[in-house]
Order: C-alpha cells, then structure tokens, then sequence
C-alpha cells in the first residue's frame, strides 16, 4: 500500500510540472506572438519608435519569463528566440523598418513552431 501512495505521488508531481511547463510556454509564446506582431504592423506602417517601445517591453517580458522556461525546454530552440528579439532590436534601432518586419514575422512563426511541438500529442511524442 505505501508503494502505492508513493508512486500516486510521484506521479502526481510529474503531472503538476508538465502542465505548468505546458502552460508557462503557451502563455508566453501567445504574448510575445502578439506583441511582436503588432510590433510588425507597426514597422510596416512605418511608426518605428513606437515600434522600438513594444520591442522593448517584448525584450524585457521575455528575459523575466525565459529563465523560469529554461527549466523545461531545450536551450537552443530558446537562444534562437533571444537571438532574433535582440536582431529585432537592432533593426528598429537602425530604422529598418522592412528587416524589422521581416525578423519580426520570422520570430512569431518560431514561437509558434516552438508551442506547436510542446503540445503532448501522439505525433510530437514518436
């Protein structure tokens, strides 16, 4: 019986870390994919520093939120990202507004690849 218990608990823990993990990424990558694409429409309208602000604040919510993210997915997938918001930076900066929206477009189409392959599905499983 205590074998029992022990494993119930077990695998109750497991359970309660892959949905919080589940749901830190969903929450996070549904932000950031709105923020940067309305930092996208606003490149493309050509309103770059209003543009560089809502980079700004994306840059910030993602370094608060990637650390405690780190701790359920793979580092790669994740320095790409960090890569590509500080690239987003870079060309809103510069007044780049067609690079700034091309790298914004391209980021949002990661976090949504990155959400799609965290999903416990049979077909991410095997």
């Amino acid at each position: 019986m205590k074998r029992k218990t022990g494993s119930i608990i077990i695998l109750l823990i497991t359970i309660a870390l892959v949905s919080i993990g589940l749901i830190l990424n969903i929450n996070t990558t549904l932000s950031l994919s709105d923020s940067l694409s309305y930092a996208e429409k606003l490149c493309s309208d050509g309103n770059l520093e209003k543009a560089e602000r809502v980079i700004d604040n994306s840059i910030n919510e993602w370094e608060n939120k990637s650390k405690k993210i780190m701790l359920f997915y793979h580092h790669d997938k994740l320095d790409k990202v960090d890569e590509s918001l500080h690239l987003i930076q870079f060309y809103a900066k510069a007044r780049q507004a067609d690079l700034c929206s091309v790298e914004c477009n391209k980021t949002v189409i990661m976090l949504g690849h990155m959400q799609e392959l965290e999903y416990p599905t049979l077909y991410n499983i095997f």
